[in-house]
């Protein structure tokens, strides 16, 4: 008996050492759309926009200027917001993704973006095929959230403190969804446009973030949401920062792409007061940290070269959380 007990605590040890080796700090999926990891002072996440990558041979050339950023910059946390892979893309296309992903042993988390489901449906790249997929990983974090609400992968990551009594911070994943019509307000003709964030979302959005305070003893989280296509707000403050320049720092070369209609997701997350920062990518050449109305409103740099973009505006963009803030920096691609 004390034999098999003194195997098992070894066994344990050696879990934890293997997991401070290889810098994977997973705690436990508390809940069925909530993770919870150890936060630790300069708290690294690093974003990957906009990979969208066509074949395996692009994925693997892809990979080879992420390797460089992942290896340079050490992340406690990847996260990928969207368009992940082309519209033409197979199956073995989005699990090479998944592979080399997997094989920087860091956690990583996940959303959606309008071409990521956008293949023939004789390609069978779907949300659902990809969820699955994504949950076969070793480190990947990613839930399809609540089966009763828009979108695929509406969840939660909480940052702990080491004895996962208090909530330092909060992540939060949402599916932005796709493509929708829009209805002229006359009524003559429709128009094709960007999807949005649907009222049940937001109302999911809401509860989590009241059953996180709840949960944090009554005390509100600093929080930051990431999803791939940019709310109205954006195109409002790029405006403002090309008419007057002084929200923050950017280059802004393109629409944001946002949708036609408000579903006031941003009006919440002023509400609720938790949200420091929306992260987002789907714009290619548009890169920014807008403080707009107390939100930081930031478009990611685009992370590989298929697709359109511009040359000097390639990379990834890292946050370092702190006390409840957060600092953005671009990484751009690292020369040989």
């Amino acid at each position: 008996m004390k034999r098999r007990v003194s195997l098992l605590v070894l066994s344990v040890l050696i879990v934890i050492l293997v997991y401070s080796l290889i810098g994977c700090n997973k705690i436990i999926e508390c809940d069925e759309n909530s993770f919870y990891l150890s936060y630790k002072d300069n708290f690294k996440i690093m974003q990957l926009a906009d990979i969208q990558v066509p074949s395996v041979e692009a994925c693997n050339e892809a990979f080879k200027e992420i390797d460089k950023m992942v290896y340079g910059e050490k992340p406690d946390l990847i996260v990928l917001t969207g368009d992940n892979i082309d519209w033409y893309a197979d199956k073995g296309t989005f699990e090479a993704l998944v592979r080399h992903m997997d094989k920087y042993s860091v956690n990583w988390a996940p959303v959606f973006g309008n071409h990521d489901d956008e293949q023939e449906p004789s390609f069978g790249v779907t949300k659902q095929y990809m969820a699955e997929v994504f949950n076969t990983s070793e480190y990947c974090l990613f839930n399809v959230g609540p089966q009763d609400i828009n979108g695929v992968g509406n969840y939660v990551i909480n940052l702990t403190n080491e004895r996962q009594t208090k909530i330092e911070f909060s992540l939060i994943f949402m599916d932005s969804n796709t493509y929708r019509t829009y209805d002229l307000e006359d009524g003559s003709d429709s128009i094709d446009g960007w999807d949005y964030i649907y009222p049940n979302q937001i109302a999911w959005y809401e509860q989590t973030i009241n059953n996180i305070t709840k949960q944090n003893h009554n005390k509100s989280v600093k929080s930051l949401t990431f999803f791939h296509i940019p709310l109205m707000e954006f195109e409002t403050a790029k405006e403002l920062q090309l008419n007057n320049g002084n929200l923050g720092w950017g280059e802004l070369r393109e629409e944001m792409g946002a949708p036609m209609e408000n579903t006031g997701l941003f009006d919440k997350m002023k509400e609720l007061n938790s949200c420091v920062g929306v992260i987002c990518g789907h714009a290619h050449i548009n890169n920014c940290d807008l403080l707009y109305e107390g939100i930081h409103l930031i478009c990611g740099l685009k992370s590989s070269r298929y697709s359109y973009y511009n040359e000097d505006m390639l990379g990834c963009t890292v946050y370092t959380l702190n006390d409840g803030e957060f600092v953005a920096k671009n990484i751009g691609f690292v020369s040989d």
